[in-house]
């Protein structure tokens, strides 16, 4: 039986772009026996090819499950939805994973779905932010949410100085940030750190050696470590090892679902013969009792004939 440390809890934002870095990141945790779950939108696995990676997937809705953000019609009726709905069916899932002996300790959630904080807290469970975009465009988010940059910027604002970057120019600005008329997007993208403080965890995606001027303030700053050539040699070989294993694992799950259906079908034979059985014997008592009957008559009869002979004689 597998034991693992922990059992996580992934919510990606629906789009592929947010779902591939925490999947390579919940592959990291994996290999360090942690159990993960990633918890995606009903709408989203209808087009969501299958993982090559034996992690488990489990749906929760976002309000709209047959088309999405097309079925919704616009962002905020999106947004607004998703939030309702999909507080509540991941609390059921929360509580189903429970109830399947697989309580959930960790939630690593989008930042796009800050709502996933709330439900965490709910249930007592750790809970970590994973912002799937790079540093520098967090960066420039999270001053905004601050106040200190004040976007879009005004026509006499050619540069935009952002704290921990270089000026930068106007039109280096994100595009949700420079459009006026993507204000309901831009204030989701803000709203990513809205309730941060109560997190256990923030991680960043980034390149430490080039944007390490640029970690959040107040913020920790995570660094991975680099692997040694050895060591990647030795992962690519448990890999190629791994793959093989894999068509093994798939070759003796069907070998065992052909057993189980044999299995059934011998068991349908045996309460058919035991049906059988039970016939023949009910059966053979009828006809011993039958015979037992036959045996009085032939008894009693003869007793009679010789009783009406030794009568007869007597005369």
């Amino acid at each position: 039986m597998t034991t693992h440390k922990a059992h996580c809890l992934i919510l990606p934002y629906p789009a592929q772009g947010h779902i591939n870095p925490m999947l390579q990141f919940s592959k990291r945790l994996q290999s360090k026996s942690v159990k993960i779950t990633i918890a995606t939108t009903k709408s989203f696995l209808k087009t969501m090819q299958e993982l090559s990676t034996l992690v488990s997937i489990e749906a929760i809705s976002d309000g709209y499950d047959d088309g999405g953000h097309e079925q919704a019609g616009s962002f905020v009726t999106y947004i607004t939805r998703f939030k309702e709905v999909g507080s509540d069916t991941l609390s059921h899932l929360i509580e189903t994973l429970t109830t399947r002996g697989c309580p959930v300790n960790c939630i690593i959630y989008d930042p796009f779905l800050p709502w996933a904080v709330e439900v965490a807290k709910k249930y007592g469970l750790a809970c970590a932010a994973f912002f799937t975009q790079s540093c520098a465009v967090d960066n420039i988010y999270y001053y905004v949410h601050k106040g200190v940059i004040k976007l879009p910027p005004t026509e006499v604002d050619e540069q935009v100085l952002v704290p921990g970057l270089l000026t930068i120019e106007k039109s280096d600005v994100p595009t949700f940030v420079s459009n006026p008329e993507s204000a309901k997007i831009l204030e989701m993208l803000v709203d990513q750190f809205s309730n941060l403080e109560n997190v256990d965890w923030v991680l960043i995606n980034s390149f430490y050696e080039l944007e390490k001027e640029n970690g959040l303030r107040g913020y920790w700053e995570w660094k991975d470590e680099a692997l040694p050539d050895k060591a990647i040699i030795e992962i690519n070989k448990l890999q190629r090892k791994l793959d093989p294993a894999n068509v093994t694992i798939n070759m003796l799950n069907q070998l065992l679902d052909t057993c189980k259906l044999e299995r059934g079908k011998l068991l349908g034979k045996v309460d058919v013969l035991e049906a059988v059985k039970n016939i023949e014997v009910d059966k053979a008592r009828e006809k011993e009792e039958k015979l037992l009957k036959m045996k009085m008559f032939v008894l009693i009869s003869f007793a009679l004939f010789v009783g009406f002979l030794a009568a007869m004689m007597m005369k």
